[in-house]
């Protein structure tokens, strides 16, 4: 029998988590990601690939922020302009306007062919 004194729902094998918010605790197949209870938020643990999976991705965001950090130029696609010390990604209000004013145009384009 296990025994684990954790109030978070934990794996029990790779085929069943348990939810420990019951007496006795609540043992649910893998497939399900919520425990069975409707007065309980319990959702199914992440699976070790799950983990593995996040950290790769969170590896890859930070290598591609410490790569643009690296690079130090403005964000805007027309400019190439170096970016100074106290921004973070253009190197001025006017290239921020020009991608915020461009970002607008797109989704009122797109929201225009969705509606037709």
């Amino acid at each position: 029998m296990i025994r684990i004194n954790t109030s978070k729902p934990f794996w029990r094998n790779k085929h069943e988590w348990s939810c420990p918010a019951h007496l006795p605790s609540a043992i649910i197949p893998a497939n399900v990601p919520r425990c069975y209870f409707s007065s309980c938020h319990s959702m199914r643990p992440p699976t070790k690939e799950d983990l593995e999976r996040i950290a790769r991705e969170r590896k890859e965001k930070a290598e591609a922020e410490k790569l643009k950090i690296e690079q130090n130029t403005c964000n805007y696609s027309g400019c190439e302009n170096q970016i100074s010390s106290n921004r973070k990604k253009y190197c001025s209000d006017t290239c921020r306007k020009k991608y915020a004013r461009e970002q607008y145009r797109i989704r009122l384009k797109e929201k225009a062919s969705k509606g037709e």
